[in-house]
């Protein structure tokens, strides 16, 4: 199997996406109440925002409940909440 070295680069990116969104819905202490949301234990969470590895289906889920701009997640390109079905335009996320 090769390894594309552009992921490794790409999941500390994530990570720190991850965290933004945290911070910016929560506050700096929000990782219990973002944890909680998605159904995952916090220190799995803040295993996410440290880099490891995120499931398809808590990203998903992330996108669903934070109406988080995909594009952005991914990228790190454009406006985090710059999405049709944003929270900003709904008044706030649904957790």
């Amino acid at each position: 199997m090769i390894r594309n070295d552009s992921n490794r680069q790409e999941r500390p990116a994530l990570a720190e996406r991850l965290r933004e969104i945290r911070d910016d819905l929560c506050g700096e202490y929000g990782a219990q109440l973002l944890a909680d949301a998605l159904e995952v234990r916090v220190e799995t969470w803040l295993n996410y925002e440290s880099g490891v590895a995120v499931p398809a289906h808590v990203v998903l889920k992330l996108i669903d409940i934070v109406r988080v701009n995909p594009h952005w997640l991914l990228t790190g390109q454009g406006d985090p909440h710059d999405d049709p079905r944003s929270h900003r335009e709904l008044g706030r996320p649904r957790f």
